[in-house]
């Protein structure tokens, strides 16, 4: 297996997005495209493309804007673009899959969308879906159109007041504040991403991920959330394209499992012809940085390979 890194200019024109790629050894077999989370990078995912990469795949993500390496001080971090954050997000994410293809025609593309990284992938897929053996949605979740309208208003207002770069520890706590409420006596802010306190101390010390996002962050985020959850997208969605929703049981981002069902079912209502839906007991956020990631590494595996030549 080889690792490699390298950047490509993002569509805002002022960035270079940072990239990396796990390649196997011998013929690529299928691509996955990794779309992370919020307040994480793609290099989180090292264990798991590692595992893919043994099995043939090659695994490629980048650091969106606002995150990782892809941001020209920390003081970037947490800030997208205004006012098209959201549009930038997708055209990178095109880009980078656009690299890869050029690269290897003709090889199976999947996509992997997490958390934040599942928003921005559902809106993706809207326009981008055609070509894909497949996408997987992970600890994704659906939210009332009020609850998000709400949300927008008022990080818009605060905005004018305070600037899009200002990080409000209020518009944090109303996104993120009850993540924990779940858990009995949690020993951090952020036990509610996984079991696993090794992978939670390590989140916590990283200043790679241990940061407040801007409002513009934030504001950006919550639109992604309100237009994919938009029908009329839905409907235009490639019937085609099988889907896989995972999530843990005990994620507070998908309400313990409720958002995720009734995204299954959105997708179902709407003509999604091959789409699955797991839940993974006792899992919280990051299943895939569970002590039990092995069945979801497995499952993964599985349902991937069986649609290499869809």
């Amino acid at each position: 297996m080889d690792k490699r890194e390298f950047y490509y200019p993002s569509a805002d024109g002022e960035h270079q997005i940072h990239a990396i790629a796990w390649l196997p050894e011998g013929d690529v077999k299928g691509i996955l495209q990794i779309l992370h989370g919020m307040c994480e990078y793609v290099d989180r995912y090292d264990r798991f493309a590692c595992f893919l990469a043994h099995q043939g795949f090659l695994v490629i993500g980048n650091d969106h804007l606002g995150h990782g390496l892809s941001v020209h001080n920390n003081e970037e971090l947490g800030f997208f673009h205004h006012p098209h954050g959201d549009e930038y997000l997708i055209k990178d994410v095109q880009s980078l899959r656009k690299q890869m293809q050029e690269k290897y025609p003709g090889v199976p593309y999947f996509m992997l969308g997490h958390s934040m990284g599942s928003f921005l992938l559902r809106n993706y897929l809207f326009t981008y879906s055609d070509g894909l053996n497949g996408a997987i949605i992970m600890g994704t979740g659906h939210e009332n159109t009020s609850t998000l309208n709400f949300a927008l208003n008022f990080t818009r207002a605060m905005a004018k007041v305070k600037g899009w770069h200002y990080r409000s520890e209020m518009v944090a706590n109303m996104a993120m504040g009850t993540y924990n409420d779940h858990i009995q006596k949690p020993r951090t802010p952020y036990d509610w991403l996984t079991c696993n306190e090794t992978i939670v101390d390590l989140y916590a010390k990283d200043p790679l991920d241990n940061f407040t996002m801007t409002l513009n962050g934030f504001y950006t985020m919550f639109n992604m959330v309100n237009e994919c959850n938009k029908k009329k997208r839905i409907e235009k969605m490639n019937k085609n394209l099988p889907l896989y929703i995972v999530s843990g049981s005990e994620d507070p981002v998908g309400h313990y499992g409720h958002g995720p069902l009734e995204v299954y079912m959105d997708y179902k209502a709407y003509g999604i012809k091959d789409i699955q839906l797991k839940l993974y007991p006792q899992a919280r956020h990051e299943i895939l940085n569970e002590y039990s990631h092995e069945m979801t590494d497995a499952d993964l595996l599985y349902w991937m390979e069986k649609r290499l030549g869809s």
